[in-house]
């Protein structure tokens, strides 16, 4: 498991200017580098992760692009900053189970309010970071009123909100022009040109405040996306099931324990989670069981006979059909761990 690094750090008049991008083979380090997230995450589709992000920091404000070509499950919190995701493209997803999302939306997650988020394959999303006191010092600036009431009190916990198809597209333009062309810009120049840190700056003054205020006015101007009754209600199905296998998973555990843990037939579980994750109940299990492991196994330095011995704590009795099992989710071998 590799990624590499290559970043561009400038001095400008009003801060430093920092462009990173990265690449990985590995869900879990892909988002375990997030400095404004603490994660958890489960790899739900086969085969080897592969995935970048490209930041862009600011004095005041962060702007990353996300790609990844797996089906992911998150669980975790932004933390001290305000999060806003944006697809870069149509883009499904099912948000705090609660959200089954397409097109023309924003999510929002507030500093340390925990969230769910389900990602499908080639996930693309750009995300936008500032704190609660930017936030304020920008709706003052351009007078917007009542700043802590539309975030504080209307935001207050996760949300997805309309982002219409027009506004959607502006910022699509925006952003594109930020991490494609101005990225190759400055990869290719020597941090030592005498215009850079002077083109820099203006490119600063131009994010944080013209593309935020942007912003802000969306939220202004959005409502909360409401669910039918029946998606709320299998959604909410799909929760009581899910935490019931997550809370449980070294135990055990039967279809029919999921089913009455959740309220539902065995028949309308299987549709549930072939529905909204692609994958039974029972097969959610057993991915939710081995990126428990694959975790345990990079944060621990252990020794092939300890592999075994921690596989079997996660219900992984045979290690020939373990290395197959893991093999075909994450596309390495439970040995390469190690290396």
């Amino acid at each position: 498991m590799s990624f590499f690094s290559q970043p561009i750090s400038i001095a400008t008049q009003s801060g430093e200017f920092n462009v990173t991008f990265r690449e990985f083979n590995d869900a879990w380090q892909f988002h375990k580098t997030l400095q404004n997230f603490d994660l958890g995450v489960d790899q739900l589709s086969a085969g080897q992760f592969l995935g970048n992000i490209v930041e862009i920091k600011l004095p005041n404000v962060k702007l990353e692009k996300h790609f990844h070509n797996s089906h992911l499950r998150l669980e975790g919190c932004p933390i001290q900053s305000w999060s806003f995701g944006i697809p870069v493209r149509p883009l499904n997803l099912l948000f705090e189970h609660r959200y089954l999302l397409d097109d023309c939306y924003l999510l929002i997650a507030p500093p340390n309010a925990s969230f769910t988020l389900v990602e499908k394959s080639l996930y693309e999303l750009y995300i936008i970071y500032f704190d609660e006191d930017y936030f304020a010092e920008i709706c003052d600036k351009f007078q917007i009123p009542e700043p802590h009431k539309l975030l504080l009190g209307t935001f207050n916990q996760p949300s997805a909100v309309t982002f219409p198809k027009d506004q959607q597209r502006r910022f699509g333009q925006i952003f594109s022009r930020l991490f494609s062309p101005i990225l190759l810009s400055l990869c290719s120049q020597s941090p030592d040109s005498p215009l850079l840190p002077y083109t820099l700056l203006h490119l600063t003054e131009y994010i944080e405040e013209f593309v935020i205020a942007q912003l802000i006015s969306v939220l202004a101007n959005s409502r909360h996306i409401e669910p039918s009754t029946m998606t709320y209600k299998r959604l909410s199905c799909l929760r009581k099931a899910e935490m019931f296998i997550r809370d449980f998973a070294m135990a055990e555990i039967s279809i029919a324990d999921v089913s009455a843990a959740s309220g539902v037939s065995k028949r309308t579980l299987e549709y549930l989670f072939k529905d909204f994750y692609g994958i039974s109940p029972i097969a959610y299990l057993k991915c939710h069981r081995l990126n428990q492991l694959r975790q345990s196994l990079y944060a621990q330095n252990l020794s092939i006979k300890k592999i075994n011995r921690l596989a079997s704590e996660f219900g992984f009795w045979h290690s020939g059909q373990l290395a197959q099992d893991y093999y075909k989710l994450f596309g390495e071998l439970p040995s390469q761990a190690l290396s």
